[in-house]
């Protein structure tokens, strides 16, 4: 009897440690919640009493990144609780010890993911990262509880399709934001280049005009050609 309840208590280590874990990553973000302007003062009450307010504001893109982190490690909690519910972890076994260590892991990639929201990029990667290890958090369950269930497969197809998105839409953003910097850097070298072009024209002027004269042409010219860029890249 001892020896089945010493047991049992070491299999139960795991889940009373990481448990916690999960609420100390959750008042982290809180805590670090409360130094964003968005969510104190004059500007939480006009986003409270009108939302409509902060459509296309970079608050409401602070809000959504957020909204994502929160969804992500609440609905991983409520999915670590079914599954060390249904099969508990073995520290007891390699396969077990190693099953903890990504928890702590994952746990870790959870807490940059609600501190650090101000870049989408990042939160993106961080997805990745955290799906990445729950593809092997899986399999290590597999090796740990051997033979594997047929309900333990479709979980780890299930991961696998997460991690496919995740990885598809963190290439996908990286894509856009590289096509975006070539198309900027692209229209500011034919701006440059046009300035260049005309500019000299007004070289002859200076023997008959003073400096300020020409430079002010130029400098006209110059926004112009700015303007005309911004509305074509629109």
């Amino acid at each position: 009897m001892i020896t089945n309840r010493s047991i049992v208590s070491k299999d139960e280590i795991a889940f009373d440690f990481i448990d916690p874990l999960f609420a100390v990553v959750i008042s982290l973000g809180f805590e670090s919640i409360t130094r964003e302007p968005a969510f104190f003062g004059a500007l939480r009450e006009s986003w409270l009493t009108s939302p409509q307010s902060i459509y296309g504001t970079r608050a409401s893109f602070t809000i959504a990144v957020i909204g994502l982190a929160y969804l992500t490690v609440i609905a991983s909690w409520v999915g670590y609780h079914k599954s060390v519910l249904a099969k508990n972890i073995k520290i007891t076994t390699i396969w077990g010890l190693l099953r903890f260590g990504a928890d702590i892991l994952i746990l870790g990639f959870y807490w940059l993911l609600l501190v650090n929201y101000e870049t989408f990029r990042f939160e993106l990667y961080i997805l990745v990262l955290v799906n990445v290890l729950f593809v092997a958090w899986d399999s290590l369950k597999s090796r740990e509880y051997s033979p594997e269930s047929y309900d333990s497969k479709q979980r780890r197809g299930v991961t696998v399709i997460w991690l496919l998105l995740f990885t598809s839409l963190y290439g996908g953003y990286l894509l856009f934001k590289a096509q975006s910097s070539l198309s900027g850097a692209q229209g500011e070298t034919k701006t440059q280049s046009i300035h260049g072009e005309i500019c000299p024209t007004f070289a002859l002027e200076i023997q008959k005009e003073d400096k300020s004269t020409v430079y002010l042409h130029c400098r006209a010219l110059h926004r112009g050609h700015s303007r005309k860029d911004r509305v074509e890249r629109q």
